[in-house]
């Protein structure tokens, strides 16, 4: 027998939520720090990336134990994009 995972809708919406401004401050550090000259390259490899980035956010807040601990999970990722990002401009 198949043991079953029970999610709540908050701990759905909080990943939904999380996951998206994730996605934006990922792609915005990508943009930042891809090893190349031109900004067009370097926002297309965020773009590009953004998708994969998403999709393992979003399997990372769904798969945790609790609304908790995915939001511990999301927002320790979202304070280490902001930052390397905010490094940038140091």
């Amino acid at each position: 027998m198949a043991a079953s995972i029970k999610i709540s809708w908050q701990q759905v919406t909080l990943t939904i939520v999380l996951s998206i401004i994730l996605m934006f401050s990922s792609t915005v550090m990508l943009s930042i720090y891809w090893p190349s000259a031109e900004p067009t390259e370097r926002m297309a490899a965020g773009s590009m990336l953004s998708t994969l980035l998403w999709v393992g956010y979003m399997s990372m807040g769904l798969l945790a134990a609790s609304t908790w601990r995915a939001a511990a999970y999301l927002l320790s990722l979202l304070l280490v994009m902001l930052g390397l990002s905010a490094l940038s401009f140091l």
